[in-house]
């Protein structure tokens, strides 16, 4: 399948391997962005290890307690912000487009398992 579009409350996922530079597809109700092939991998891995990262910090933190943590590459910021179990996600494209967008504590466990169904692979940063 070369074009997948993924959507909820609140979030947008979307693939299409048939574009040229911009083959992924990231927003929310309000706007949407398109990504390329690198900037997509990027935000998956990033949003994947920040995910773990919230996970592993369960037994550390008192329910009620909360935290922010971010994460990196040269194309793409991420930021995680909320207690272990319910966070919020922010992204900024750090090249070109310089674009910011931000996803609900409702709409982000829902687009974290969506990005496991697109073709393009997390890689090791």
């Amino acid at each position: 399948m070369s074009r997948q579009i993924h959507q909820g409350a609140g979030w947008r996922l979307g693939w299409d391997q048939s574009e040229q530079e911009f083959q992924g597809l990231l927003g929310t109700d309000e706007w949407a962005v398109e990504l390329t092939r690198s900037e997509m991998q990027d935000f998956s891995t990033l949003f994947q290890q920040l995910a773990r990262q919230m996970t592993e910090m369960q037994a550390h933190l008192m329910p009620e307690e909360t935290l922010a943590c971010e994460a990196q590459t040269t194309r793409v910021w991420l930021e995680v912000a909320g207690n272990t179990q319910a966070y919020a996600l922010r992204m900024i494209l750090l090249i070109g487009r310089k674009v910011e967008g931000e996803w609900s504590v409702t709409a982000t466990q829902a687009l974290l398992a969506a990005c496991d169904l697109l073709p393009v692979t997390a890689h090791q940063i």
